[in-house]
């Protein structure tokens, strides 16, 4: 059975910090295809509004905006949004957001694969509860 792919961007204002998580995803995991790159928290929030990627890996701080803005900003989209983040004191914050899981950098691949297996989680139970719907007989 072929693994679904699923469509990424990463937002990190440090290029250095974008180039790792790059390594890791394309490392822990091949099942995610990261469509872009963002160093600037507008340009990300027109491109997440216009093409809708699966997932966003978000820093908290990109610049001098928040990054928990940019996913408030994001209400009505059916991206995913991860936080990465090396600032603790943040991860309550994160988790009232529609973050769906918070990474502390440096990011740790065991934690990254947990966070993947959640969303992956989260997107194919919709599915999962249609097929066994229809499954269901006399």
């Amino acid at each position: 059975m072929k693994k679904r792919k699923y469509s990424a961007v990463l937002i990190d204002d440090e290029k250095p910090a974008l180039e790792v998580l790059i390594y890791l995803i394309q490392k822990y995991c091949p099942q995610i295809v990261i469509g872009a790159t963002f160093q600037h928290p507008e340009k990300a929030q027109k491109h997440i509004a216009t093409h809708s990627p699966d997932l966003a890996f978000v820093d908290i701080r990109i610049g001098s905006t928040s990054g928990l803005e940019l996913i408030n900003n994001m209400k009505a989209t059916t991206t995913s949004f991860i936080v990465t983040t090396a600032y603790s004191e943040y991860a309550l914050e994160a988790w009232r957001t529609k973050a769906l899981s918070y990474l502390m950098k440096p990011v740790d691949p065991e934690d990254l694969l947990i966070a993947f297996e959640k969303f992956v989680a989260l997107k194919e139970a919709p599915e999962s509860l249609s097929s066994a719907r229809l499954n269901i007989g006399p």
